[in-house]
C-alpha cells in the first residue's frame, strides 16, 4: 500500500481551474458549494437541459448558465467539466469532455458497464486530461485516520473486514426521479448507488479483490425494478476477506460502519468517527458534520475531494481517486451482480460484464430477506 497523500498543501499561486457544473440535480448543491469554497477552482458555468434549474442555480450562485452541453464543450473559458448527471450518462459526458481537452470530475459510478469505464480511461490517456471520481468518503478525517493506522501497522496485518450500510429510501425518492430505480439508467440499486462508497473504502484499505460472491434482492421497494438489499463476500489478494451488508430498506439513514480486524488490533469507522482498539485501550478520533448542505450520511468529504482534485490538476499530479481507481469499485459491483445472477463466485481480473440485465430473473435469496425482516422487527 502507498502512503497517504497530503491534502490542501499550499503551492505556487496558480490561476483557478474554471469549471462547468453539468447536471443540476440533488447532489449538485454540494458540488456547487464546494467549488465556491475551493482555492483551486472557480464555478464558472452551470449546465442542464432543464432551463428552470439552470436559472435557479445561476441566481443562487451568481454564475452564467447554459442548457446546451455541446456548446459548453466549445468554450475556451472552461477548463474542466464536473458531472452530476444520471449514472448511465457519465461515460458519454466524460469522453466528450476529454476529446475537447477538458479535465473531468464525475460523480460515482464512473460508468454502469466495465467496457464504458475502460473507454473513459482510454480517452483520458489519449487526450492527456485528468479524470477524478467522487468517492468523498475517502476524504473525511475519520476515513483518512483509518488509512493511517493501517499503513503504520497499528493493527498488524489485516485479516478481515466487515461493512454495514443501512439507509432509508422512501417511495418518493424514486417517484421524483426519471432514472433512479431502473436497471437501464441507474445500472442497479443499493450496490451501485450507495454501497459502492463502502466498497471503495474497503478496497482502499485492503487492496485488490480476487473473488466476489454475492446475493441481492428487492425486499421493500416493489415500485422499482432494482435491488434494495445485498450481501457480498470478498477475497483479497493479500489473503484477507471482507463481508458487506447493504440495504436501503431500513427505517433511517444509520451511520456507515466499517471494521477491520488485524493480527494486533481492530479499527472501526462509524460515520465520522474513527476508533482503534489495541491491547485493551481505545483511541477515538472524531470528525465533523457535512458542511456543503448535503445529508450528513454523505460524509464531510466533498469539499476536500473537490479542492484536492483541482489542486492536482493545477500541479499536474495524479489524483487519489482517478479513473483507474474508480474502475476498481465499479468492477466489484458489476461482478457482484454477475455472481448473484449466475449463483456462483466471480473471479478477477474483471474485464467484461458476464450477464445481461434481466429483471424478471432477479433472485430473492431467502437469507437476505430473512436478515432484513429480522432487522426491521428489532427496530
Amino acid at each position: 500500500m502507498s502512503p497517504i497523500p497530503e491534502y490542501n498543501v499550499p503551492g505556487p499561486s496558480r490561476s483557478p481551474i474554471r469549471v462547468a457544473l453539468v447536471g443540476l440535480g440533488r447532489i449538485a448543491v454540494s458540488h456547487a458549494a464546494a467549488l465556491q469554497a475551493s482555492g483551486a477552482a472557480q464555478l464558472a458555468l452551470v449546465v442542464d437541459h432543464r432551463l428552470q434549474r439552470c436559472q435557479h442555480f445561476s441566481e443562487r450562485y451568481n454564475v452564467p448558465y447554459l442548457d446546451d452541453f455541446e456548446a459548453t464543450l466549445s468554450r475556451a473559458d472552461i477548463d474542466a467539466i464536473e458531472i452530476c448527471t444520471p449514472h448511465v450518462t457519465h461515460p458519454a459526458f466524460a469522453i466528450a469532455a476529454a476529446c475537447h481537452g477538458k479535465h473531468v470530475l464525475t460523480e460515482k459510478p464512473l460508468a454502469t458497464r466495465i467496457e464504458a469505464a475502460d473507454a473513459v480511461i482510454a480517452a483520458a490517456q489519449l487526450h492527456h486530461i485528468q479524470v477524478g471520481v467522487v468517492y468523498q468518503m475517502r476524504f473525511t478525517p475519520a476515513a483518512q485516520q483509518l488509512k493511517k493506522w493501517i499503513e503504520e501497522g497499528a493493527i498488524g496485518k489485516p485479516l478481515g473486514a466487515r461493512g454495514v450500510l443501512t439507509w432509508h429510501r422512501p417511495t418518493h425518492y424514486y417517484a421524483g426521479s426519471t432514472w433512479k430505480g431502473r436497471w437501464a439508467t441507474e445500472g442497479g440499486g443499493v450496490l451501485i448507488n450507495q454501497a459502492i462508497h463502502l466498497i471503495d473504502l474497503m478496497l482502499w484499505y485492503l487492496g485488490e479483490v480476487t473473488q466476489v460472491r454475492a446475493y441481492y434482492a428487492n425486499v421493500a421497494h416493489p415500485e422499482v425494478e432494482v435491488e434494495d438489499t445485498a450481501q457480498l463476500h470478498l477475497r483479497f489478494s493479500e489473503g484477507s476477506t471482507g463481508i458487506i451488508y447493504a440495504s436501503t430498506a431500513y427505517v433511517a439513514d444509520a451511520p456507515l460502519f466499517l471494521e477491520i480486524i488485524g493480527e494486533q488490533g481492530t479499527c472501526r469507522l462509524i460515520g465520522e468517527s474513527a476508533l482503534l482498539e489495541k491491547k485493551g485501550s481505545t483511541t477515538r478520533v472524531e470528525g465533523t458534520a457535512a458542511s456543503t448542505g448535503g445529508p450528513s450520511y454523505w460524509g464531510s468529504g466533498h469539499d476536500a475531494l473537490i479542492d484536492a482534485f483541482y489542486h492536482n490538476v493545477q500541479e499536474e499530479r495524479p489524483f487519489l481517486v482517478d479513473a483507474q481507481e474508480g474502475r476498481k469499485s465499479l468492477a466489484v459491483v458489476l461482478a457482484a451482480y454477475d455472481s448473484a445472477r449466475l449463483n456462483e463466485p466471480v473471479s478477477f481480473p474483471y474485464s467484461h460484464t458476464l450477464t445481461e440485465i434481466d429483471p424478471k430473473n432477479m433472485p430473492h435469496p431467502a437469507l437476505v430477506i430473512e436478515e432484513e425482516e429480522a432487522a426491521l422487527r428489532k427496530n
